[in-house]
C-alpha cells in the first residue's frame, strides 16, 4: 500500500512542530489544536510578546534545569477545567515536565504558508490566550476555524468530537483534491 498524503495535527506546543515538519512533500494539511504557529524564524516567546500575559503564567513551578509543571490543583484549574474531574486528576497526576527553553526556539520555515491550514481556538484556554489563537487563525489565513466557548486547552479530550471533526474536514479537503 502506498501511503497518501499526510493531515499533521499539533496541539500547544505541537503547532510548532507541525508548522516545521509540514514543510514534507507528503503532508497535505496542517490542523492547530489549542496551539502556537510561529511564523519564519519565530520564537514562541516572540509571538506571544503582544498579547498579556495569562493568570496561569505565575502558577509554573520550575526546576533548577529550566523543567516547568503545575501543581496538581493547578493543573485542574488552568489546564482542564472542563475535563471531568477523575479524567483530570489522572491527566495532572501524569503530566510530564515541559522544558522552558523550548520557547525560544526559533521556526524554521512555516509551512502554513503553503500549505491549507485549520485552527481550533479553545475560547477558555488558561494555557494560551484565546486571543492569541484567535490571531493566528486570521493571521495563517486558516481555510476553516472553529472557535469553541467554554474550550480550555485540554479541548482535546474535552471536546473530542469538535476536534475530530475539524480533522476529518481537513482531510476530506486533502481526499478531495487527491
Amino acid at each position: 500500500m502506498t501511503p497518501g498524503p499526510v493531515v499533521l495535527v499539533g496541539h500547544s506546543f505541537g503547532g510548532l512542530a507541525i508548522t516545521n515538519a509540514g514543510n514534507a512533500d507528503n503532508v497535505a494539511a496542517l490542523v492547530y489544536i489549542s496551539a502556537f504557529a510561529p511564523d519564519d524564524n519565530q520564537s514562541i516567546a516572540e509571538l506571544g510578546a503582544n498579547f498579556a500575559p495569562l493568570p496561569s503564567a505565575k502558577a509554573f513551578i520550575f526546576d533548577a534545569q529550566g523543567r516547568f509543571w503545575l501543581s496538581h490543583d493547578d493543573f485542574l484549574k488552568y489546564f482542564a477545567p472542563d475535563v471531568p474531574k477523575a479524567q483530570a486528576n489522572l491527566m495532572a497526576a501524569v503530566q510530564g515536565p515541559a522544558d522552558g527553553a523550548r520557547f525560544e526556539w526559533r521556526s524554521g520555515p512555516a509551512a502554513w504558508k503553503k500549505k491549507p491550514s485549520y485552527f481550533l481556538v479553545s475560547e477558555h484556554d488558561q494555557i494560551i490566550s484565546p486571543e492569541l489563537e484567535a490571531w493566528e487563525a486570521k493571521n495563517i489565513k486558516a481555510v476553516k476555524t472553529v472557535s469553541v466557548p467554554g474550550a480550555s486547552h485540554a479541548a482535546l479530550v474535552s471536546h473530542p468530537d469538535i476536534v475530530a471533526n475539524l480533522i476529518i474536514d481537513a482531510a476530506k479537503a486533502v481526499a478531495a483534491k487527491s
